[in-house]
């Protein structure tokens, strides 16, 4: 049997196409909708237009694989509210506009603050839609693009906010089934909203969706769900977990070339652990978020409430350090029992010793002079620590501000020998030799550039002025001074991930470039003259710390130079590049999940007329830059999911 869609061949008995997972054959007992044929094209109301006699177009929202959704005026109610006009292929078939009535039923028991409240579903003219709650913000994955990846803290509290609405929803009967960050609203006091209970199931009732129907995301569905197997609250809590895998590492945790390669992953293959994306998601996070992404219900959490709890223990868990900290050193001395001080000092004094090796972390070798003793015996060394020279004067070390790994070591061992280290116990003595090694490792992955560079030497001040009021027992403020630096190396994680993009980007590009020449093109075709000249403004781009564009810049010119073989008259050129950057803006209407940026749209639009009327005054090398500036706009709008 081949497949209708891929035309690979299947076994007579297949019931889905193991390539792309297309239906080969119809589910018995399944309604077969007729092929109705709608007249006219989709409904796309323009602003101002007053639809079904009550709700005036303000804007759209955004749009998906079930329709657009507008922000309107409800002129009945004198509020703002959503509206979703589902597509007209969606509205002839029954069994969909059936379960938009199941949704309405079930969505509108739900009553919480986490929840988006469902409205009406009404029909105008064969055109269905459906009223909503309006949220002002913006969904929980355009934030997620916007930042790379939140802290551990904010993703936590987002996650037992959808936390608390599903509780109240599976209290209902109600399964979400399709929970992902599009689907989470953020509103402007950073609250979570769970919206679109499109495809929830009552759980009390039979026949809502059809047996052996998948339904869901690919890359949120459980293993059930791709077995199409019975869901149920689990279900949402693996959805969850996901999300907040995602949330903290900024990508999912299974990806793959089609919708079936994917869902086989979450069948069969066992996550990567978030902490090789991000090393500072705690091991007790990690553990909640793993726990979620058991391939067995059984192995999950089995209710939102224990999530939540898990949750709360991560959570517990960030500063439970600095806690213990104050606690012990608020007690007597005499009242704590000092027998584990002796062999804590051996084990911390060799473990001292390896951390001046390990790494070059403490890197104490410019402060150590090595000179032959003799004894009895063979010839021995000794080590002989060299006076520091003044501040200033050649061979000085850096300041104390700077965080030097020189300075590292000498506050370590001056730790060794303080009063602080006999008042501690050997628990808080491994989590802070687990914390300065963890600052190693990130500081070794750090490249040389000047923008990232400025901003560890920012977080790494902040986590030492943390550590220096600890010190003095000032705990609110070191507590304060350490979660700034823990942010700020969000930040720098987030940073060095765009500049290794944009090094792959500048990487392609070259290596396009050696191509392109191969087959004969150089200097002389306009398009190749133009992508060598933005080049350089691409990698200015980059010198000065704006990743993000200059990637994007660097894909552009790729594009531009794979073009370039293809032409030769400079019209043909213009023509085939004004082609690309229509491609390219229909691109950014479509994949953006909401009104695209207006303000690098207009520019975009405006770059395009100068490439015309360049065009007309023969100057077509401008031309060719104006096109590819708008393109370069166009593909921002694409990267940052506007």
């Amino acid at each position: 049997m081949n497949c209708p869609n891929c035309n690979a061949e299947n076994p007579p008995d297949s019931r889905f196409c193991h390539r792309c997972a297309t239906p080969l054959q119809p589910i018995e007992g399944a309604a077969v909708d007729k092929t109705l044929t709608y007249e006219r094209p989709p409904f796309a109301p323009a602003r101002g237009t007053l639809f079904a006699g009550r709700y005036e177009i303000i804007e759209e929202l955004g749009r998906g694989g079930m329709g657009r959704v507008y922000k309107v005026y409800d002129q009945k109610l004198e509020e703002v509210i959503a509206l979703k006009l589902i597509h007209p292929e969606i509205s002839v078939n029954v069994q969909a506009i059936e379960r938009f009535r199941n949704e309405l039923r079930f969505a509108r028991k739900i009553g919480h603050r986490h929840v988006g409240r469902m409205f009406d579903l009404g029909e105008q003219d064969g055109q269905f839609y459906i009223t909503m709650e309006y949220v002002e913000g913006e969904n929980l994955k355009s934030f997620i693009r916007r930042s790379g990846h939140l802290t551990p803290k904010k993703a936590i509290s987002l996650a037992k906010q959808v936390c608390e609405g599903l509780t109240e929803a599976h209290r209902m009967g109600v399964i979400h089934r399709d929970l992902k960050p599009q689907n989470i609203m953020i509103d402007r006091e950073g609250s979570a909203r769970i919206m679109d209970f499109g495809i929830a199931r009552f759980t009390a009732t039979e026949g809502l969706t059809g047996s052996g129907v998948m339904i869901g995301t690919p890359e949120y569905m459980s293993p059930e769900q791709v077995e199409t197997g019975d869901v149920d609250k689990r279900t949402d809590i693996y959805a969850l977990g996901i999300v907040l895998y995602e949330m903290v590492t900024g990508h999912v945790p299974f990806e793959g070339e089609t919708p079936f390669a994917v869902m086989i992953k979450h069948k069969n293959e066992r996550p990567r652990n978030p902490q090789d994306s991000n090393p500072l998601v705690s091991a007790a996070l990690t553990g909640v978020i793993l726990k979620c992404l058991e391939k067995e219900k059984a192995g999950r959490y089995q209710s939102a409430e224990e999530l939540t709890e898990g949750l709360v223990k991560a959570e517990t868990g960030l500063f439970q350090t600095e806690k213990d900290t104050m606690a012990k050193l608020r007690l007597s001395p005499k009242r704590r029992s000092r027998r584990w001080i002796w062999p804590v000092v051996g084990i911390v004094i060799v473990g001292g010793c390896l951390f001046v090796v390990w790494n070059q972390v403490l890197d104490l070798r410019k402060e150590i002079s090595v000179a032959p003793v003799q004894v009895s015996g063979p010839e021995q060394h000794a080590v002989r620590i060299k006076p520091p020279p003044p501040p200033g004067t050649p061979g000085a070390g850096p300041d104390e501000s700077t965080g030097s790994k020189t300075d590292m070591g000498r506050r370590i061992l001056s730790f060794l020998s303080s009063e602080a280290f006999k008042k501690m116990s050997p628990k808080e003595l491994r989590e802070i030799l687990d914390f300065d090694k963890q600052m190693d490792n990130i500081k070794t992955a750090i490249p040389d550039s000047p923008p990232i560079s400025e901003t560890w030497e920012n977080a790494y001040s902040n986590i030492r002025e943390g550590q220096r009021l600890r010190d003095e027992g000032r705990f609110e403020e070191a507590l304060k001074r350490r979660q700034e630096g823990q942010e700020q190396m969000q930040s720098l994680l987030t940073m060095v991930a765009e500049r290794d993009k944009a090094l792959t980007g500048k990487a392609h590009l070259a290596e396009t470039r050696t191509q392109v020449r191969a087959m004969g093109a150089g200097r002389e075709n306009v398009l190749y003259r133009v992508a060598e000249r933005s080049e350089r403004e691409a990698e200015e781009a980059m010198n000065k710390g704006d990743f993000p564009g200059s990637r994007a810049l660097f894909s552009v010119l790729e594009q531009v130079l794979r073009l370039s073989p293809q032409c030769h008259d400079p019209a043909e050129c213009l023509k085939i590049l004004a082609n690309m950057t229509q491609g390219m803006k229909k691109t950014a209407e479509i994949s953006s999940s909401s009104q695209p940026d207006p303000w690098l749209f207009n520019l975009a639009k405006a770059s395009e007329e100068e490439a015309r009327q360049s065009i007309t005054q023969k100057d077509y090398d401008r031309a060719a830059e104006a096109y590819v500036r708008a393109a370069f706009l166009y593909q921002k709008i694409i990267d940052q999911g506007i």
